[in-house]
C-alpha cells in the first residue's frame, strides 16, 4: 500500500536570515545530499568486520514504555509553525537530550564537535573526526550520531557515530569530566568499521527500550560489489546492530538478538537489507521503531517494527536493499522476497515537491500540540518539506503535508518533555515546533 500524496501545506512566514525556499541549481549542484548521493568508486575493497566480542554475560532489563495513554488519530489539519530557538551551529547533524532531568538540549556538529543549545562546548574531538564540510563525495563523512546512556545522570556515559580521519566508521564511549562536560581523553573504543567508499554511512546510535545500544550502519557506498553487503549477514554494513554495553568488553552480545546461533552471522545484527539509514528512532510510548530509508533512484521509503508487549520490538528482519527499492524490483523486471522479507510501510518518489532524499525522524510525544501527539515527523534533505504519517482507525499508513522550511534540513530531535527541532546543517539553525 502506497500513501496518498501530501495535501497543500499552510505557508511558513519569513524568518530575514533563511535562504530561498528552494535552493539553486547551482547550490544543489555543490550540496547535492549528504545522505544518499549515487556516486562512489565501483572498485571499492570489501568492508572487514571488526572482531567479535565476548558473548553476553548481563542482560539489562526491559523496561516498558511509561509515557501518558495514547491520543486519538493525529489531525493532519493542526496548524503548527517552527521557530528558529538557537543558531550559528556548524553543519549541526544531531540534536538530543541527556534524559537526566536537567533540561539540556545537545546538539552535534559534523566536524566533530557537541554544544549545547545556548552554544556551549560539550565535547571537542575534531582532532579525530574526518572534515569534509558539505562538498564533494566525501560529504557524508563526520560526526553523524550520539546517544546518552539511560544512567547516565550517575555514570556520566554517553556514545557517538563518527567517521576516523581514514574516513572509517568509530562506534565510541565517552564520559563526562568533573567540569560535568565531556572529557575527550575517556574515549573508549567499541567498534570499528572499514569503509568501503565515503558515502552510505548510516549515522544513528541510540539506546532502545529494552537498554541496549542500537547502531545504523549504511551498506557502505554505491559501487555494485558493495550493494551486496546489505543482504551479507557476516558484513556490519547494511545493518542495524544491537549490542550490549553494560556487558563483555568492549561490549557484548544480547543472547536474544535473531543471528546470535547462525553460523557466519555477525552477532551483533539486529536488522539487515538496509541501504543507509540515516536516522532511526524509537516511539516513547510504544517501543514502535521507525527507519527511514533512502532510495537509489527513484523512491524513498520509510520502515516500521511493531514492539511486542513488552515493549521492545523483535530483530530478524530483512528490508530488502538491494533486491528491493522500495516497493519496486531494483534494476530487474521480477523480485524474489528474500528470507524474512518485510516491505516498508510507505514510500514517495525522488523528486516530489523538488526532494532528493529522506530525512528521518521522530514520533511526537509532547504536550504543546496534543493533537500531533503520535504523528511520525519527517522530511526532505533538499526541500525542507515537513511531512507526518500515521496510522488510521483502519489501522492504514496515511501521510500529509504540514508546511515548508527553508534551507537543507538534516535531522529530528526531541527534548525531554517530548517537544520537537528540526535541524538545517546549511545555515546551522535550530527550530522547533509550537503551535502557529
Amino acid at each position: 500500500m502506497r500513501p496518498q500524496r501530501p495535501h497543500s501545506a499552510p505557508t511558513l512566514p519569513s524568518r530575514g536570515r533563511a535562504l530561498p525556499r528552494r535552493a539553486t541549481l547551482a547550490l544543489l549542484a555543490i550540496l547535492v545530499t549528504m545522505l544518499a548521493g549515487c556516486g562512489g568508486d565501483s572498485n571499492a575493497p570489501t568492508a572487514t568486520p571488526a572482531e567479535t566480542p565476548l558473548p553476553a554475560t548481563d542482560v539489562p532489563a526491559a523496561t516498558t514504555p511509561t509515557n501518558p495513554p495514547l491520543p486519538s488519530i493525529p489531525d493532519p489539519a493542526t496548524p503548527v509553525s517552527f521557530q528558529v530557538v538557537a543558531s550559528g551551529f556548524t553543519e549541526p547533524t544531531l540534536l538530543t537530550h541527556a534524559g537526566d532531568g536537567s533540561g539540556r538540549i545537545f546538539v552535534a556538529e559534523k566536524p566533530g564537535r557537541i554544544r549545547t543549545l545556548d552554544g556551549g562546548m560539550f565535547l571537542d574531538i575534531s582532532d579525530r573526526v574526518i572534515n569534509t564540510g558539505l562538498q564533494g563525495n566525501a560529504r557524508e563523512l563526520g560526526l553523524l550520531g550520539l546517544a546518552f546512556h539511560p544512567q547516565f545522570a550517575t555514570n556520566g556515559y554517553f556514545y557517538v557515530h563518527y567517521n576516523d580521519l581514514a574516513g572509517d566508521t568509530v562506534i565510541s564511549r565517552f564520559q563526562v569530566g568533573p567540569d560535568g562536560v565531556g572529557d575527550p581523553g575517556s574515549e573508549k573504543v567499541l567498534l570499528t568499521v572499514d569503509q568501503p567508499e565515503d558515502h552510505f554511512n548510516g549515522g544513528t546510535v541510540i539506546f532502545g527500550p529494552d537498554g541496549y545500544l542500537y547502531i545504523a550502519l549504511g551498506s557502505g557506498g554505491s559501487a555494485p560489489e558493495v550493494l551486496a553487503n546489505s543482504q551479507d549477514l557476516g558484513s556490519l554494513l547494511g545493518k542495524i546492530l544491537r549490542i550490549d554495553v553494560d556487558s563483555g568488553d568492549p561490549y557484548a552480545i544480547p543472547p536474544d538478538n535473531p543471528y546470535v546461533n547462525n553460523p557466519g552471522a555477525r552477532p551483533e545484527i539486529w536488522v539487515y537489507g538496509l541501504r543507509n539509514p540515516w536516522r532511526i528512532s524509537f516511539d516513547p510510548a510504544t517501543g514502535d521503531a521507525y527507519i527511514a530509508e533512502p532510495g537509489q533512484f527513484a523512491w524513498e521509503w520509510v520502515h516500521f517494527q511493531s514492539a511486542e508487549p513488552n515493549g521492545v520490538p523483535p530483530g530478524g528482519v530483512n528490508y530488502g536493499w538491494p533486491i528491493y527499492e522500495g516497493f519496486e524490483c531494483f534494476e530487474a523486471e521480477t523480485c524474489e522476497p528474500p528470507p524474512d522479507y518485510q516491505p516498508p510501510i510507505f514510500a514517495y518518489p525522488r523528486g516530489q515537491d523538488g526532494g532528493c532524499v529522506i530525512i528521518g525522524g521522530s514520533v511526537y510525544r509532547g504536550a504543546a500540540l496534543p493533537t500531533l501527539q503520535g504523528a511520525y515527523f519527517y522530511s526532505d534533505f533538499c526541500s525542507a518539506v515537513v511531512y507526518i504519517a500515521w496510522r488510521d482507525a483502519a489501522g492504514q499508513w496515511q501521510t500529509a503535508t504540514l508546511l515548508d522550511l527553508d534551507g537543507l534540513v538534516s535531522s529530528f530531535g526531541t527534548d525531554e518533555a517530548g517537544e520537537l527541532y528540526i535541524l538545517d546543517i546549511s545555515q546551522g539553525l535550530i527550530y522547533q515546533m509550537v503551535p502557529a
